[in-house]
This record gives C-alpha cells, sequence and structure tokens, in this order.
C-alpha cells in the first residue's frame, strides 16, 4: 500500500496535468471530504492517533516545533444563536497579520505569567507551545463550525483551567481596539479562541511496518529517487516535498520529474497488481483525495475534470 502526498497550495488543473496523474485522479474512488493541509493527510496516511496536527501544522508554516507540545489555538467568532453559542467559519474573519500580531501581543501581556505565548505565522492559524501535555481533550476546528460549542469544549483533568483561560481571552478580546475597528467596519469581531490538534511532533514516530519518506520528520527517510526503490511489500507514505511553494511553470515542471518518478510507476504498478493499493492526497486550494485499487487503474474511460 502506497500513501502519494502532494503538497502544493497552488490548484491544479486537469488541462495542465501529466498524463498518469490525471489517470490516477480520474480513476480513483474520491473522499468525499478529502485532507486539507500536510499535517492532515500525515495524520490519515500514518493512522497514527491522536495526531499531533498542531505541531505538523507548525512545521508546514516554517516554524519550529522541537520537543514541545503544541496546541492550536485558532482566532474565532463565536455568535449567540437562541440560548447557544455557535462557532462561524474562521475564514469568515477575514482577519489581517497585523491585526492578527496585535491580538496575540495584547493575549501573550496577559498570559505571561502564566507560561503561555501565543503565535501567528499566519492570520488565522495561531499556536500555543507548551512543556508538558495537559490532560485535555479537545474537539478538532472543523468539526464544530456551524455548531453550538458547548458539547465540545475542552474535557479532561484539566478542563476547568482551560475553560478558564477561554473565558479570560474572551474578556480581553472582547473590548480590544482591533475589535472595536473591525465591527465598526462590519466585520465580525475576534472573541475567542478555539484550543485543538494538541500533540508532540516525535508522536509521529511510526509504530507499524510502515516507512515514511520525504519530509523534515522524526523517523522519516530521505526520498528515493523512484518508486521502483522501494519495498512492494511495506507500507509506505511518501511526501513529494519538490513541490512546495511552487506553481505556474515551475509546477508543471516539478510535476512533470515526479510523473517519470512517481505516477506513471504507481499506475503501472496498479496495472501489474505489483501495488495493492494507492491513495493520492493533493493539499492545495482545492484539496482532493483518491482511492484505487489494482481494478481501478483500468478504468480508461474515465477523464479528469
Amino acid at each position: 500500500m502506497l500513501h502519494l502526498i502532494l503538497p502544493t497550495r497552488s490548484s491544479l488543473r486537469a488541462a495542465d496535468l501529466p498524463p498518469a496523474l490525471a489517470a490516477l485522479l480520474a480513476r480513483g474512488a474520491a473522499d468525499p471530504a478529502p485532507a486539507d493541509s500536510l499535517a492532515q493527510a500525515l495524520c490519515r496516511a500514518t493512522r497514527i492517533d491522536p495526531c499531533p496536527l498542531a505541531a505538523l501544522s507548525l512545521l508546514e508554516e516554517g516554524g519550529t516545533p522541537g520537543d514541545a507540545y503544541w496546541l492550536r489555538a485558532d482566532p474565532v467568532y463565536l455568535h449567540l444563536n437562541i440560548d447557544q453559542l455557535v462557532l462561524t467559519d474562521p475564514r469568515d474573519l477575514a482577519l489581517t497579520a497585523d491585526a492578527a500580531k496585535a491580538l496575540c501581543a495584547s493575549l501573550n501581556a496577559h498570559f505571561r505569567a502564566d507560561g503561555l505565548e501565543l503565535l501567528a505565522p499566519a492570520p488565522d492559524r495561531w499556536y500555543l507551545r507548551l512543556e508538558r501535555e495537559p490532560a485535555l481533550h479537545t474537539t478538532a476546528l472543523g468539526r464544530v463550525i456551524g455548531q453550538g460549542i458547548q458539547p465540545h469544549l475542552p474535557s479532561g483533568p484539566e478542563a476547568a483551567r482551560w475553560r478558564s483561560i477561554m473565558n479570560e481571552a474572551q474578556m480581553l478580546l472582547f473590548e480590544h481596539p482591533v475589535n472595536q475597528a473591525r465591527e465598526a467596519e462590519g466585520l465580525p469581531p475576534v472573541n475567542s479562541l478555539w484550543f485543538w490538534g494538541g500533540g508532540f511532533l516525535r508522536a509521529l514516530e511510526p509504530t507499524r511496518a510502515v516507512r515514511l519518506y520525504g519530509p523534515p520528520l522524526p523517523g522519516a527517510a530521505p526520498l528515493p529517487a523512484t518508486l521502483d526503490e522501494l519495498d512492494p511489500a511495506r507500507e509506505a507514505v511518501v511526501v513529494l516535498e519538490g513541490l512546495r511553494g511552487l506553481s505556474g511553470t515551475a509546477l508543471a515542471a516539478q510535476l512533470l520529474r515526479y510523473e517519470t518518478a512517481w505516477f506513471a510507476p504507481a499506475l503501472a504498478a496498479l496495472k501489474s497488481r505489483r501495488l495493492a493499493g494507492l491513495t493520492l492526497y493533493l493539499t492545495g486550494d482545492q484539496p482532493a483525495q483518491h482511492y484505487l485499487r489494482p481494478r481501478h487503474a483500468w478504468r480508461f474511460w474515465r477523464r479528469a475534470q
């Protein structure tokens, strides 16, 4: 079984895809809820649970997780709907980098005595570094959007402390100048933080007979030159890191190189049944996830859309 992850933020148009990659995407069974980031794709491919999604996301942002425990602490807007607080889609906030920086500075000044510090490498993705793992159960942000938050609040032995932190953050944010300016412009305020995705980066070290290739992660091996260098009897997770940050002609050229080394060999290996299964993860602006068995490789009548 092979998991092939293509971490690009650029949307891949069918007309620009090399032939074997286009065939794999067209002939595979599409997942209706694909992984939307490299972090999430790695979590799914390795099947390590709980997954250290915050640490992985920070690594994807260019940060250095090190040996610390990381939580996502994303800025959100909660609105009152009859008798419950509902979490709205954070993408609707349209938060700027300067606004995020100002909000984080105020929150960090307030929580410094508690040993808490927020990082905001992206306006809508914030991170919290902890020295130890909290006794806490959290709910992924995506599962709470459009929902009342009460059933999804932090739980576990340390839940009371973290709910208190959320309440303090809400009080500080309520009268913050950034939010006052946003509301004057008709924009929703950032009135809370949502904690989720906690873990240590080292937790991603595979504990099963799975080999990880490509990403700068604990236990990962360097990317082989071609698929033919892999042991077909061993499950592998391969991250094609060379696509990261590319667009236009540079992205097309790199896809052609991977076409020769990975996509065309994967299609041929499926057809000959040397490969028992393939899952493709595209983590761009329009994420996709496709699963193929050998029989899928022969669906020649299906074309990429």
